[in-house]
């Protein structure tokens, strides 16, 4: 019988079945939630005790990963800021601090089950939170969290850009890419926000995230006719560079219909082909994302709005299928969030 590391291999010894399991979990983890690094956590003399990039946290409270994303949300953005908004009237308050007190509120009406965990479905906004929360988690445990994003996120006129681009730098991440940030402060020319390079095939690729940003209370009384992005599209096109190029783009609108086609789809294809018409024909994307996410559309108490995503790729494009494909079901993995923490041991399921 062959060893490995002085173990003799049975697969039916329970050190190599656990083996099994824990590698299945993986499998199961990686299909559901992306290439996300995993989930590192321990229980500690009555504590969670959760580490995420570089740093450790230590939480009092807390039964599921879902209840440490709320804790690590106050951490990211910051409790002196925080504490700041919750002084204004709530009108008043940032974005993300109404969504805060709207999730409190839901909390507050949900009765806990006997364990003491409130299980509810997130309607639009507490969606749209924890959603903020996960993807904020996401780049700092893999090292790509940037303090100038955090102070954008703050920001009330700048925070639906940096908003997007968490969610663009989040979703590469999940199709397997690694990211390097350009230098924002260069002003001496135009570039794209960051490079993507895809761990597996080594492909680079240059990367801008636009983000249609809209009144949602006027857009409810007069529907736009049109997504109108063109105005973004020509700004990320001047971008360009020697790299393959993709565009993500979020268009903002009211929820559509969960199935068939979005009746936005020809008229986001037809701004990019005069946006292509004015450079002569010159395509300067090998991929255009166009996103659609409309948490902010959704009834109180009612279900999270369906998401759409379309993308354009054209014949002569430098990004192979199989990446397209990639990124196109990472962006439909948004949203999946795991809500407990991974077992600390498989033995004990074998």
């Amino acid at each position: 019988m062959d060893e490995v590391g002085g173990l003799p291999w049975d697969p039916n010894h329970p050190v190599w079945k656990a083996f099994r399991k824990h590698e299945e979990f993986r499998a199961d983890q990686r299909a559901k939630y992306g290439e996300v690094r995993d989930i590192i956590s321990t229980e500690f003399k009555g504590k969670r005790v959760v580490a995420v990039g570089d740093q450790l946290f230590i939480e009092d409270s807390g039964k599921t990963f879902v209840d440490f994303l709320f804790a690590y949300m106050k951490h990211a953005l910051g409790s002196e800021w925080g504490n700041g908004e919750l002084a204004k009237p709530l009108s008043e308050r940032h974005e993300v601090m109404k969504w805060y007190d709207h999730w409190c509120r839901v909390q507050a009406e949900t009765e806990p089950d006997e364990d003491g965990i409130y299980a509810t479905m997130p309607d639009g906004i507490c969606s749209a939170y924890v959603n903020l929360a996960y993807d904020l988690y996401v780049l700092r445990h893999h090292a790509k969290l940037q303090d100038d994003v955090l102070q954008r996120i703050r920001k009330k006129d700048q925070f639906r850009g940096a908003r997007y681009e968490l969610l663009v730098t989040a979703t590469f991440i999940r199709a397997g890419f690694d990211v390097e940030f350009e230098d924002e402060s260069d002003g001496s020319k135009k570039h794209p926000e960051f490079t993507a390079i895809h761990k597996e095939t080594g492909l680079r690729v240059d990367l801008e995230a636009k983000c249609r940003v809209r009144d949602v209370s006027a857009t409810l009384r007069r529907p736009p006719e049109a997504p109108r992005v063109d105005s973004l599209l020509e700004d990320a096109a001047a971008k360009a560079g020697d790299l393959p190029y993709v565009a993500c783009v979020e268009l903002a609108l009211p929820p559509g219909g969960s199935e068939g086609i979005p009746d936005w789809v020809p008229k986001v294809q037809q701004e990019l082909a005069s946006v292509v018409d004015q450079r002569n024909g010159d395509n300067p994307f090998d991929l255009v994302f166009f996103t659609n996410i409309p948490h902010q559309y959704g009834e109180l108490g009612g279900s999270d709005p369906a998401r759409h995503y379309y993308a354009v790729w054209p014949n002569d494009s430098r990004i192979p299928e199989s990446l397209v494909d990639a990124l196109g079901g990472a962006f439909k993995q948004y949203g999946r969030i795991p809500i407990e923490f991974p077992p600390e041991s498989f033995m004990d399921s074998v």
